[in-house]
């Protein structure tokens, strides 16, 4: 039919009454439940449980919809994206978001096959020295747990006050620490002895010998006064939220490397094709990188891969979007 011939829904003639019965409530039984039965669902959903719609607004248009399930997810610009750099980043907030005090499954997803790993890597003598140095995301307290029964001296080194104030909070048993009990519990469990764990806790604080900031977007090399040649480093879900393009991330995992000995390990943990993390409401940056680039980036900083792992994402979250996560074993052989 020509489309001058059709009618229009703002014609005065519209018949509103029968338009809103043929199609949402009196006709044709499967018109019905198609147009309503859905969207009554979903409905229900995000107004009876804690999910939230968050709609987010730039130069006028409305450039986000999130919901924790159920519909589709616009990208938000990247200018609109947050910094775990910011001033007002909340170090407390993120660690007990994603690797303490959060969901169930967003804990358990990103706790138990790192700690797994490390007691194995550990326990076994496969990894082992004098010395130390941890560059990971945030107060994260679990992977020193079980490295605190092998290496006499830990350095542990972030990027901003925040978060080095928070970590030293549970380092001093401030009382605004966050509780990493249930990790501790978990690691002595694996070692035979689950009611060690506030002992073992006191054993990282013992072997903690310095807790130091690195502004890497200052100065990209470590200060050698500060650190003393390690025998291992571990990189704990860091270098995908400080690494702003992949040429950051090379450059940066020759960095946090440059004070391993030859001979010493890598323990590199990432995150894999994940384009946001939040603080809150806030959705925060992320380096989205694949598999075969943090091999490359590893092999081209002069190691040579030992073992890797990757596991599925098992959780869908609002908190944050990764598919796997990726586990490096590296051997360093040579200074490049």
């Amino acid at each position: 039919m020509a489309s001058s011939a059709l009618k229009h829904y703002h014609d005065k003639d519209f018949e509103a009454k029968e338009f809103v019965e043929t199609h949402f409530s009196h006709g044709e039984i499967g018109i019905i439940e198609d147009s309503m039965g859905q969207p009554v669902k979903i409905l229900h959903e995000l107004f009876s449980s804690d999910s939230s719609l968050t709609c987010y607004c730039y130069k006028k248009e409305i450039i986000e919809t999130d919901l924790s399930r159920g519909f589709k997810i616009l990208t938000m610009a990247s200018s609109s994206l947050k910094h775990y750099h910011d001033k007002d980043f909340k170090a407390k907030e993120f660690v007990e978001t994603h690797f303490s005090h959060g969901e169930i499954g967003i804990i358990e997803d990103s706790m138990v096959q790192p700690v797994k790993i490390l007691h194995e890597l550990f326990s076994s003598g496969q990894v082992k020295g004098e010395i130390l140095l941890d560059v990971s995301a945030g107060a994260i307290l679990y992977q020193l747990l079980s490295a605190s029964n092998v290496f006499k001296e830990i350095y542990v080194m972030d990027f901003t006050d925040a978060n080095i104030k928070h970590f030293k909070q549970w380092l001093e048993k401030g009382e605004d620490a966050t509780d990493w009990s249930f990790a501790s519990k978990r690691v002595c469990e694996l070692q035979g002895n689950r009611d060690g764990w506030q002992e073992q806790e006191e054993k990282v604080r013992r072997a903690i010998k310095n807790v130091m900031k690195w502004d890497i977007f200052e100065n990209s090399c470590i200060d050698p006064q500060l650190v003393p040649m390690a025998d291992c480093v571990i990189s704990l879900l860091i270098l995908n939220i400080i690494s702003k393009t992949k040429e950051d991330f090379q450059k940066n995992v020759k960095s946090f490397t440059s004070r391993l000995k030859i001979g010493g390990h890598l323990l590199l943990f990432t995150v894999l094709d994940m384009t946001y993390y939040r603080v809150g409401q806030h959705k925060h940056f992320i380096l989205t990188v694949d598999e075969a680039f943090v091999r490359e980036a590893v092999i081209n900083t002069g190691f040579v891969i030992e073992k890797a792992d990757l596991w599925c994402n098992r959780v869908e979250s609002y908190f944050a979007d990764y598919k796997h996560k990726f586990f490096i074993l590296a051997r360093k052989e040579r200074e490049v």
